[in-house]
């Protein structure tokens, strides 16, 4: 959904007759990713981050003690982690992937995985600061925050480095996973979508420009092409000369 909401975006954003977007366009179509993205999933993070910091407490106990408006607590620090995180990750993906760009043909799946892991360690250590705070008002439940600037404010005074807590394993997690979803993403759209794919030298597919369908009737017409060629010399060589039957 994030990534087919990105792609739309991104297209819809581009200018007419061009076959690249801009930077700008690009950090668009990701805020607006970011924006929808946090808007579907915040209730879910919510609820994963008390199922992690309970002990035997079921699901339905946990939505019970929230309610329907506790759903959307932390919702102000969601989007401060992952609107940013859209915007760094998808732009510097794309700058990442125009300097590998070859002078013709696409991009290798190798160079859009390191195109993936350079964005992540930018835009997951970026936004670490944002998720710390999240995972804090969303874990709390005695009420020690009193919202989004309380919560930075007592961070503050337990030093500069409370920002920064997890930021070793968030990005042994952010860089891999982002670099493999894209690269996965980005291949099998080439290979069965191409019709979806910008107009873009770096993005073009891989394969011809052709449906898989029409790849098999190819090949297909090819192998009967092959074992005509092959029947009619093993009839031409089997032939007696008239001269010998005289």
């Amino acid at each position: 959904l994030k990534l087919t909401l990105y792609n739309t975006l991104r297209t819809a954003l581009m200018d007419k007759g061009s076959d690249h977007a801009s930077v700008g366009q690009e950090m668009l179509a990701g805020a607006g990713t970011g924006l929808v993205q946090v808007a579907i999933t915040n209730p879910y993070e919510l609820i994963k981050i008390r199922q992690q910091t309970s002990r035997g407490e079921p699901i339905s106990q946990t939505i019970s003690e929230l309610g329907v408006r506790g759903l959307t607590k932390g919702l102000g620090a969601c989007l401060l982690r992952d609107i940013p995180f859209n915007v760094l990750y998808f732009s510097s993906y794309a700058a990442l992937k125009d300097a590998q760009k070859p002078p013709e043909g696409a991009l290798t799946p190798t160079q859009l995985m390191i195109a993936g892991l350079g964005a992540g360690v930018f835009a997951g250590g970026l936004s670490t600061p944002a998720d710390v705070i999240k995972t804090r008002m969303q874990s709390d439940k005695t009420g020690r925050y009193r919202g989004l600037a309380d919560c930075m404010r007592q961070m503050w005074g337990e030093g500069p480095h409370s920002f920064l807590k997890g930021l070793g394993p968030r990005l042994m997690l952010i860089p891999p996973m982002f670099a493999i979803t894209m690269t996965c993403f980005e291949t099998f759209q080439r290979m069965w979508f191409p019709q979806t794919v910008a107009n873009h030298p770096a993005l073009r597919p891989m394969l011809p420009r052709h449906t898989s369908a029409e790849l098999v009737r190819n090949k297909l017409k090819q192998l009967e092409e092959r074992l005509e060629a092959t029947s009619s010399s093993s009839s031409s060589s089997s032939r007696v000369p008239a001269h010998l039957c005289s």
